[in-house]
């Protein structure tokens, strides 16, 4: 398998949700290989990738408390996961 289609994997799970099952599926994979590969990639991503501002703030109460205020005063459409 290549870093393109792990990572495809990967991007598919996080924005889509589907089972293992599906996700195999999808990528000709059976459900266990489809699993070990998102969790393989999924950790990689995690570690190059920025994270975004309410997982940051989250790791400080007070910063969260004013980043929650602060995105509670307008309405928001957000486009992600977990």
């Amino acid at each position: 398998m290549t870093s393109r289609e792990g990572v495809s994997i990967s991007l598919v799970d996080l924005r889509q949700k589907p089972i293992f099952e599906i996700l195999g599926l999808l990528f000709d994979l059976w459900r266990t290989k489809a699993n070990n590969t998102f969790n393989y990639w999924v950790e990689i991503l995690r570690e190059i990738l920025p994270s975004s501002q309410i997982e940051e703030a989250n790791k400080y109460e007070q910063e969260y408390q004013e980043l929650w205020e602060g995105l509670t005063e307008y309405p928001l459409l957000i486009d992600s996961v977990q």
